[in-house]
């Protein structure tokens, strides 16, 4: 009748071990450590486990005797450090080996290929700084924090494409670097405050860069490669746009866009030229590097509340 029936198993296992101490002194100086030990059921028994770790501290300097007598608008002071790594293995179960599929040919069984493994895979790493400082001031009328952050991915887990010749099109494999590096913020402030009615306001914000430090040498070779509309290439954002762009108009008001010049060579095969021209097609028109990403320059939100005799009214916007 046409009908089918069809069956699948998979299973994820994940094993840790986890180690975190903290050290408290007079209430000004906090200080944490944590280590832990992790193992994936998605890498090969070989490559399996990953060891990840921290360490951070955070000094009140408001609770210092030479702080004391400081001007009465200052109510809390404190700047803080970390450090610390964790461990990625978000690639889907089975990676490290070649899988098949079972199919019907002829009435009989038989096995078909499905994806290439890597055995040698293991797990991507994320290491992060933070520093910052928090504060209040005014008897709590003003309070926030500004947060600096540096965070390194190494081992990136990706899907390296190959030439289909080889009977797959791609495989999971460690192939690079980067990093992301900015600046967050958020500012809590009381705008107007009585014993019944209080009127707060609040807004937070991040900026940062994204950037690729390494690459597989086999993909720079063309100073870089494309990977839906993106270009990757070291040294640029990870979201580097790679789109057809717009070129202005012509005399009848049409919009335009860039395309490449070709030319033949001594051969007659057809190159680039390293000129554009124009054309009103957008479907003839060629992919380019555009300059741009897709991180905003700024995003995050804000808010307000309003508090009287026991009710609240809220609004929040991102």
């Amino acid at each position: 009748d046409g009908k089918g029936v069809s069956s699948s198993f998979g299973e994820y296992v994940n094993e840790g071990y986890f180690f975190r101490a903290m050290y408290e002194y007079d209430g000004r100086i906090f200080a944490s450590a944590s280590y832990r030990r992790d193992a994936s059921s998605r890498f090969h028994p070989d490559n399996r486990w990953g060891n990840f770790w921290s360490i951070g501290g955070a000094w009140v300097l408001t609770n210092e005797d030479f702080m004391q007598n400081t001007a009465s608008w200052l109510d809390m002071l404190k700047v803080k450090v970390s450090y610390g790594s964790q461990g990625n293995d978000g690639i889907g179960n089975y990676r490290y080996t070649d899988l098949y599929s079972l199919k019907s040919a002829g009435g009989e069984i038989a096995t078909v290929f499905y994806s290439k493994g890597n055995k040698n895979i293991t797990w991507e790493t994320n290491s992060n700084v933070n520093a910052g400082v928090e504060f209040s001031v005014f008897k709590g009328r003003l309070s926030g924090n500004v947060d600096y952050f540096y965070r390194k991915t190494t081992d990136m887990l990706f899907s390296r494409p190959v030439a289909p010749s080889l009977g797959y099109s791609s495989y999971i494999d460690n192939i690079g670097d980067m990093h992301n590096a900015g600046l967050e913020f958020n500012l809590t402030g009381d705008i107007f405050r009585t014993k019944n009615f209080t009127w707060t306001a609040r807004v937070s914000g991040t900026t940062y860069k994204n950037v690729i430090d390494k690459l597989p040498p086999e993909k720079m070779l063309d100073g870089g490669y494309v990977s839906g509309d993106y270009w990757m290439t070291e040294g640029k954002s990870l979201y580097s746009w790679y789109l057809r762009s717009y070129a202005g108009t012509n005399e009848q008001g049409e919009a335009l866009y860039y395309q490449k010049e070709m030319a033949a060579n001594e051969e007659g095969v057809k190159e680039w030229t390293g000129n554009y021209l124009t054309t009103t097609d957008l479907t003839a028109a060629d992919k380019l590097e555009t300059g741009k990403n897709s991180i905003p320059d700024l995003f995050g939100g804000f808010g307000t509340t309003l508090s009287f005799y026991g009710f609240d009214f809220s609004a929040n916007f991102t």
